[in-house]
This record gives C-alpha cells, sequence and structure tokens, in this order.
C-alpha cells in the first residue's frame, strides 16, 4: 500500500511501502527527507476484538424475551424468571432466580441490576403519591355537591319543583341523605378507577389474572392487597374507597 507523504513545499507524494524508512528527494524543490513507516492495516475484526476484551460478546442461541436469560433446545419455561414462551405468561409464584446475567460481564450485569432497582423504586414512589384519579373525583365530588346546594338553595328560595321531577325528589330529600349521596357517588367513581387501574396491571402480568379481576368482583382489591408493595397508592385508595361507599350506601338505602 503506498505511502503518503506530505513535503515542506507542499508537494503531495504517493511513495511506495517498501521505501518506507529510506531517505528521498522531493521532485519539485530537490529538499531531502525521510520517508515514514507505513501505518499498520487495520484489522477487520478489531472492534468485535476489543468487545470480546471488554466482555461483551455477541450471543448466540435462545434466550427468554422477558430476562433474555439463556433458554436451551425447545424449552417453553424460563427456569430464570418463570415466563412461558408459548403461552406468553409468568408462571405466578416463581422468582427471579438470577437477574441480569445477560451480558456475561459482572461490571455490564451489575449497572443493569441498579438500573432495574432504581426504576422500581421510581414506581413505587409515583404510585404511593395520591393517583390521578382521586383528584379528578375529588373534584367530581366538589361538583356534585355544588349542584345538589343549587337545588337545595333553589327549593327554599324559588320553591319546590313538582314531586315526580328529579330535581323535585331531590329537593324532598333530607340534607344529610343528599350529602351522603353524594359522598357515595365519589367514593363508587374512586373504586371504578382503581379497579379500572389494577386491572390493567393484572393483563400486564399475566392474562389469567386481568381475566380474574375483569369477571369476579372483588378480585382486583383482593389482586391489589397481594401485591401491596408494587401498588401502594392505588390499592388504600381502593380500600378506603369501598368502606366509605359500603358506609354511605347503606345509610342513604335506609333513609330513603
Amino acid at each position: 500500500m503506498p505511502i503518503a507523504v506530505a513535503c515542506k513545499c507542499g508537494k503531495k507524494l504517493q511513495v511506495p511501502d517498501q521505501l518506507a524508512g529510506k531517505a528521498a528527494k522531493c521532485p519539485a524543490c530537490g529538499n531531502a527527507f525521510k520517508i515514514p513507516a507505513a501505518a499498520p492495516a487495520a484489522s477487520a475484526g478489531g472492534l468485535a476484538e476489543l468487545l470480546e476484551e471488554a466482555g461483551v460478546a455477541k450471543k448466540k442461541g435462545r434466550f427468554c424475551p422477558k430476562c433474555d436469560a439463556p433458554m436451551t433446545g425447545v424449552a417453553v419455561l424460563c427456569i430464570q424468571c418463570g415466563y412461558r414462551t408459548d403461552s406468553n405468561e409468568q408462571l405466578e409464584g416463581h422468582e427471579l432466580a438470577s437477574a441480569g446475567q445477560e451480558f456475561g460481564n459482572k461490571h455490564l450485569n451489575e449497572a443493569a441490576q441498579m438500573m432495574r432497582r432504581e426504576k422500581a423504586s421510581a414506581d413505587r414512589m409515583l404510585d404511593s403519591g395520591t393517583p390521578w384519579w382521586v383528584i379528578l373525583a375529588t373534584l367530581l365530588g366538589f361538583v356534585l355537591c355544588a349542584t345538589a346546594g343549587v337545588i337545595l338553595v333553589d327549593a327554599r328560595v324559588i320553591g319546590m319543583q313538582p314531586e315526580g321531577t328529579p330535581i323535585g325528589r331531590v329537593q324532598r330529600l333530607p340534607v344529610l341523605v343528599t350529602l351522603a349521596g353524594v359522598g357515595f357517588l365519589v367514593a363508587a367513581l374512586i373504586d371504578l378507577f382503581a379497579h379500572l387501574v389494577l386491572t390493567a396491571k393484572a393483563y400486564r402480568e399475566s392474562r389469567k389474572q386481568g381475566v380474574l379481576c375483569t369477571l369476579i368482583p372483588g378480585y382486583s382489591l383482593i389482586y391489589g392487597t397481594m401485591r401491596f408493595r408494587d401498588n401502594p397508592g392505588t390499592t388504600l385508595s381502593y380500600w378506603l374507597a369501598s368502606l366509605v361507599a359500603g358506609g354511605l350506601g347503606a345509610y342513604v338505602a335506609l333513609n330513603l
């Protein structure tokens, strides 16, 4: 491969590599210079060798689509995380025995595990706060309270509406029963939102858990309680709203 040489006068030359290390003269100005040694040819596998030395090598074979652990032969169950490749479901009660071994390098595995722990911690912190749907249901409760107040004031200022109309029936209810009804509706909305959130998380975990939350009344509350550490805010709101809705609903039913 020719060696590129530049003379002080600006002349650029291409010198055969067999003249490397020898003296030569520039054909343009006659100035003598030494031909440098030829640069070593880049290895085609240089990058691959560097990655291999760092412990980051291209993996071959079958790997679990969830935890990326190696799977042998025609196996359908990952022994590391319990994921079934034939049904795309997570085996219940199976703990991840050795998370983060996908890189084959100690330092990269530790970094990946730390990132997963930080993400899980951040998710728990977000869920431990007041969920947005609780705030929304509370705002709707204020709107309902204001509406009920307007209806009651209207009865005193303008007069009662006909008894057969919805407004007339509300105006004839005791104030405490009206307020209890509004509280019941707010608690029921919180229950509904919490049920939908936990059902969605159940479907992400496995199809079986999602179907159970959908078809069996109250199972979503049991699901959230069993996984309280992962869903503290949602589950706690669900429990409190259920108790409040039950108490207020019973009070309204007894006083109608």
